[in-house]
């Protein structure tokens, strides 16, 4: 395989990536995939980066800003709630970032 004109002899990985759609205050779907989650006080947090998926919805294109949601079940139903309080957002970003910190 060529590529750039330099010679590989790996294949490369397709990474397959669960992507999931909330809809806005408009009714829009908008997309996400989780990129964390902490426990945190007996809630559980998912840190999602927003991404824009191509004609298809097949592929991401681009990835956009983080955002924090709650997990909330309700009854045998779970589903995610996004944090609005600016402070909690913070708070569950800043340990998100100090835990890939230190794994990487």
């Amino acid at each position: 395989m060529h590529v750039n004109g330099e010679e590989h002899d790996h294949e490369h990985e397709l990474v397959e990536v669960e992507v999931f759609s909330i809809p806005d205050d408009t009714g829009d779907e908008v997309f996400y995939k989780e990129v964390g989650s902490i426990e945190q006080e007996g809630k559980i947090y998912k840190v999602c980066q927003e991404v824009f998926l191509d004609e298809n919805q097949q592929i991401i294109v681009d990835e956009g800003e983080i955002h924090i949601f709650e997990e909330m079940k309700e009854g045998e139903d779970i589903y995610l709630e996004e944090v609005l309080d600016y402070d909690l957002a913070k708070r569950i970003f800043d340990i998100w970032e100090e835990i890939i910190k230190d794994e990487g």
